[in-house]
């Protein structure tokens, strides 16, 4: 591959990135009636970057493409998560996660949702 082509992907990508959080933040704002939002789009490809575009709490790859298989919606796509939920979406308070963690943590502070992964991989052997 040239440099040139090379160039084209990583341009294309951060496209495909700016779209998708682009998105995700219209439908953050549209949710978040009594939640401040104090980001951009900016700041968000400034915090993927800073997570090396992987998910914040599993460090599984951060994918830009909402749906899975048909209807399903895709577990590893990129999801913007509050880390308080009680607070708005502000700097320091998000961080970018798969879709999957970010249904599962729902409403529920992320240190709920990690003493919960933690009793269920204790429990159950078979999760590791």
């Amino acid at each position: 591959m040239s440099f040139w082509e090379d160039f084209q992907l990583v341009e294309d990508l951060g496209r495909i990135r700016r779209r998708h959080l682009s998105s995700n933040l219209s439908r953050a704002k549209s949710r978040a009636k009594a939640q401040f939002i104090g980001i951009d789009v900016d700041y968000l490809l400034g915090l993927g970057e800073k997570q090396k575009w992987k998910c914040a709490l599993t460090g599984r790859p951060l994918e830009f493409k909402r749906s899975g298989e048909k209807t399903k919606i895709n577990i590893n796509s990129c999801s913007i998560d509050r880390i308080n939920s009680n607070a708005g979406y502000i700097e320091g308070n998000v961080q970018l996660v798969v879709a999957a963690v970010n249904k599962m943590k729902s409403d529920f502070e992320e240190s709920v949702f990690k003493k919960i992964c933690e009793e269920v991989s204790i429990n159950d052997p078979s999760v590791l």
